[in-house]
């Protein structure tokens, strides 16, 4: 089974995580980024192998009234907030962008996770906007991930993804058909994986190489059966 398996954050104690699980993605990075010294922590603690994937910072992505600006609102002016998100030519997404760069260089991420909100629906703007930031992107060594929710055809998703060069990030319980891609990310929010959920997604992996996240509350005892083959 060819799986790299983690969870949205460290659920339990990072020497615990490292000694069961192979990749983890840094869901507080998407809210505010880490220190360099906790991250150059996290990669002198982690085994050679094992694979960090890092979402960017949500002023890229998600307008200020998202509800996930709570923590860092006061941080922002008031007179700047309409410049946040849905990756604007401006200063703040800029910065942003800056911060989860050198964040990913630090860390030696492999993945950077772009995750849109419903908001960002494929207007002319929008993808305007998105166009000219992933072209004028200095990237990485890392591979640029990407989620939209809301109204995407799946014509248009590929289009852009293509055009772009991102990888799409899919939940394996709403597209229970995958296509065969060399990379496949995988995330999901289900809670407490039945027998025939699990059976799923060791079907998938048997097909090829994979990296699934789980993000609900109960993504340690679930990652912890794949991981371990049960």
């Amino acid at each position: 089974m060819a799986l790299r398996v983690g969870c949205g954050r460290f659920a339990v104690a990072r020497a615990r995580y490292f000694a069961t699980l192979t990749t983890v993605e840094v869901g507080p990075a998407f809210v505010a980024t880490p220190r360099p010294a906790t991250l150059e922590r996290w990669r002198s603690e982690a085994p050679r192998d094992f694979d960090f994937s890092l979402p960017v910072s949500q002023i890229v992505t998600h307008p200020a009234s998202s509800s996930g600006y709570a923590r860092i609102l006061s941080t922002i002016p008031e007179r700047r907030r309409g410049f946040c998100g849905h990756f604007k030519p401006t200063a703040e997404v800029a910065s942003a962008w800056e911060r989860t760069r050198a964040a990913a260089g630090v860390l030696g991420a492999k993945f950077l996770l772009f995750e849109t909100p419903t908001s960002f629906y494929p207007d002319a703007n929008h993808l305007r906007d998105m166009y000219n930031f992933f072209k004028g992107l200095r990237r990485g060594p890392w591979t640029c991930v990407w989620q939209p929710r809301g109204a995407w055809s799946p014509r248009l998703l590929e289009k852009v993804s293509g055009d772009l060069g991102l990888v799409r990030a899919r939940d394996p319980f709403q597209e229970p058909e995958l296509p065969r891609e060399a990379c496949r990310y995988l995330r999901t929010r289900a809670e407490r994986l039945s027998e025939r959920q699990m059976a799923l997604l060791r079907r998938l992996f048997d097909e090829g190489p994979a990296r699934l996240y789980l993000l609900g509350l109960s993504a340690w005892p679930d990652a912890r059966r794949l991981a371990e083959g049960r």
